[in-house]
């Protein structure tokens, strides 16, 4: 009762506990949590491993989904859960099903805030490099919540690139292949294409997508043609001419796409030896 909230510092695991029973306790004192939120933001930078093995995590999207007005425990709230994201990225070897859902969980509650979701697939980028990792990713519903994060976020440098890396991962396993390719990523792909024109980083997942994606894959490659995507691939390709991770990735899917003959004289008329 008479503990001063805004000098109230976590230290350690018995501070933690005690702040989780408190705003449990007390879900609607927006003082509380928005203190609460504060002093969980000084101790992560010390201790975030002990805030993600708690129920601490839990309490905190609690907080922010019954408060989305409050401007200071969102801010707050963002920036911690953007650190914790990072903190899974970096440990991604010790990481368990618990956090890959903790991750989506957080993509699904915080759409709106484009640096959580570029954190967010930052982490599942990492996690994805791990085989084991990947049906976990798939099952509980990654592929939606970053197809979702590049739709609201397609701006966003951080999710374009590390969106699509995920995605890439993930196709070059024949297991989550069809899954991905059945979403209809045209539009997604030309959007980004278009927006991020003069970064070559992000032309280059694209395109190493778009080559694991159609491979073998006729009536799709033939919707890839019809839908203007090509002619932006070669755009990128005339535009990065020395990135040579790009062109291969690019030449790869020129490649695929001139095994199919009715696609070879839509190639010609693209002027791709220009």
């Amino acid at each position: 009762q008479g503990i001063n909230h805004a000098n109230y510092d976590i230290k350690n695991d018995s501070d933690l506990r005690f702040w989780i029973n408190r705003v449990q306790q007390s879900p609607n004192d927006v003082d509380i949590q928005v203190q609460w939120c504060r002093a969980l933001s000084i101790y992560a930078r010390e201790e975030p491993n002990a805030i993600l093995n708690s129920q601490a995590t839990d309490a905190l999207l609690k907080a922010m989904r019954e408060h989305q007005t409050n401007v200071q425990l969102q801010e707050h709230g963002c920036a911690l859960l953007s650190m914790l994201l990072s903190t899974i990225a970096i440990s991604s070897s010790a990481v368990g099903m618990k956090e890959i859902k903790f991750i989506i969980q957080v993509m699904r509650q915080e759409c709106s805030c484009g640096t959580i979701q570029g954190h967010a697939c930052k982490a599942l980028c990492h996690l994805a490099c791990n085989v084991d990792n990947q049906s976990t990713i798939v099952a509980s519903g990654g592929i939606d919540s970053i197809v979702d994060a590049l739709l609201h976020h397609t701006a966003d440098v951080c999710v374009a690139q590390q969106g699509l890396r995920v995605l890439r991962i993930l196709t070059c396993n024949i297991n989550h292949k069809v899954l991905v390719g059945s979403l209809g990523l045209d539009e997604v792909v030309m959007e980004v294409l278009h927006v991020h024109g003069n970064n070559a980083n992000i032309q280059m997942q694209e395109c190493g997508l778009l080559w694991a994606l159609r491979c073998n894959d006729g009536p799709i490659k033939q919707k890839l043609m019809k839908s203007g995507c090509m002619h932006l691939v070669i755009q990128a390709m005339r535009a990065h001419k020395g990135e040579a991770n790009l062109l291969l990735q690019g030449f790869g899917l020129l490649r695929n796409m001139a095994c199919n003959p009715q696609n070879v004289g839509l190639l010609i008329g693209e002027e791709i030896l220009g």
